[in-house]
């Protein structure tokens, strides 16, 4: 469950390679608690997509400068459904964290 005092942004890329210069991503915005970030997500993905945005990663942050991500939520647009579905962390991406605080 998130503790108090994080929030959870969103963010979202086209593909999962590590190098890409036509790749595109960004920051959607944040909110306060998990529950409202997978609701935008699963319930307004379409918004977020924009026929784009293939890949979608809620991060939860604690305060602070410079915070590293400690949990992470990740969904793939499923293009018959119009929505994200949960899915696990891409392996290529294992090791890399802090995608929605750059």
């Amino acid at each position: 469950m998130s503790k108090t005092n994080t929030i959870f942004t969103i963010y979202g890329t086209s593909e999962i390679k590590l190098k890409s210069s036509e790749r595109l991503s960004r920051t959607f915005g944040w909110h306060e608690t998990l529950e409202r970030a997978k609701e935008v997500v699963e319930a307004d993905g379409i918004c977020i997509h924009e026929y784009a945005y293939d890949y979608v990663a809620i991060e939860e942050f604690p305060p602070g400068i410079f915070p590293v991500c400690i949990n992470e939520w990740w969904y793939r647009w499923n293009s018959k459904d119009e929505k994200y579905v949960s899915i696990n962390k891409p392996k290529i991406l294992k090791q890399i964290i802090n995608f929605g605080m750059g």
